[in-house]
Parts: structure tokens; C-alpha cells; sequence
């Protein structure tokens, strides 16, 4: 090889070289902005604990047990407030609550804890039944609310707690919250029809 062929050589390793640092600092780059794209979009899941179960949620979806175990736990904080409990209560249910309904379910709470200010009497809430609709994310969970005076069992009836929920990507909060007759529970008025249409 002559000296003018090995300098034509080493230009073209050179070249070569030079293009493949060129096409490893592209990727080196894509990598990079790949990795910040993924990385800041942020997943957040809003989990229940105690579940019967391990739970899954999807974007877009809520799954039928998931929207159920979050409804019987919003009903047991709801339904077994007291003065005493009243904070903390509050700050569980308000936290899986949406912004827009926070102002309007605190407010009910309130009027709850009002009601059995008196000292002496507590509640306790016994759930039997859930109707779940996970389409239009509303839940209706039917049960025995039992009231006693020190430990004397003073009122005990059957009663629903409606609850609509709203999904924002991958978080479910409560909107609504109510207590129904159980004859109003819409649950209740589709069991009925059922039981007509057999018959």
C-alpha cells in the first residue's frame, strides 16, 4: 500500500468513524427524550386498603370489584361518623372525593355529625347488599343502620347510600353521596322488575 492509499484510507475510516459518532449521539439523544417522556407522565392509582382481594385499575376503566370495595369503604366511613370520629372520617372520605363535590359532601358530614352531638348515642352500619352499575360508575349499598344509646339498642332500619363516583385517567372519586329508602334505591326498583318479568 502506498502512502497516498493509506491516507485515503484513514480519511475514510475517519469519515465512517465520524458518522457513526454522529448516529450514536442521535441515539443517545432519542434515548434521552424517550425516557423524560415516560417519566413525566405521571400514573396514579388511588387505592382502598382492606380489600377482600388484590385490585386492578385501567385508564378509562373501572373494574366492577374495584368500584364495589371503594363503595362499602366510603359507606362505612360515612355511616359510622360520630363527634369523635368526625376528623378523621372527614379527611378519608374528602380524599377520594372530587374537587368540584369536596365543598357540598363536607358539608353533609357536618350536618351528620350534627345530628348526633348529643354525646350518648352512636351508630353502626351493617352492609348486606351492593348494586354496582361500573358504566355510569354508580353504586347503591344497602344495609342496617343501628343506633344505640350507651349500649342499648335504641333504632334500627334499612336503609341505601347512593353514590356516584367520576374516573379521571387512573383515579375514581366520589361526586355524590346520598341516603335513600331502600324502596327508592334503584338497585332495589331493578330487582323488582326482575321478579315481575319471572313471573
Amino acid at each position: 500500500m502506498t502512502p497516498d492509499q493509506a491516507i485515503t484510507q484513514l480519511k475514510i475510516v475517519g469519515r465512517q468513524r465520524n458518522v457513526a459518532l454522529v448516529l450514536l449521539l442521535i441515539a443517545l439523544v432519542s434515548i434521552v427524550v424517550l425516557s423524560l417522556s415516560v417519566t413525566a407522565k405521571k400514573d396514579q392509582l388511588v387505592l382502598v386498603p382492606l380489600t377482600s382481594q388484590p385490585l386492578t385499575v385501567e385508564a378509562g376503566k373501572v373494574r366492577r370489584d374495584y368500584l364495589r370495595e371503594t363503595a362499602i369503604t366510603i359507606s362505612y366511613f360515612f355511616e359510622n361518623i360520630t363527634p369523635e370520629t368526625a376528623d378523621y372520617f372527614e379527611e378519608r372520605i374528602l380524599s377520594g372525593t372530587h374537587p368540584s363535590a369536596r365543598g357540598r359532601i363536607s358539608a353533609d358530614l357536618r350536618d351528620t355529625v350534627e345530628r348526633w352531638k348529643d354525646g350518648s348515642s352512636s351508630r353502626a352500619w351493617y352492609p348486606r347488599d351492593v348494586y354496582e352499575d361500573p358504566k355510569s360508575l354508580y353504586v347503591e349499598v344497602t344495609g342496617e343502620l343501628r343506633t344505640f344509646v350507651g349500649t342499648k339498642l335504641v333504632d334500627q332500619r334499612q336503609m341505601t347510600l347512593a353514590m356516584q363516583f367520576f374516573q379521571e385517567d387512573y383515579s375514581l372519586y366520589l361526586q355524590h353521596i346520598e341516603e335513600l329508602e331502600i324502596q327508592e334505591g334503584l338497585g332495589a326498583r331493578m330487582r323488582a322488575e326482575v321478579v315481575a318479568d319471572a313471573n
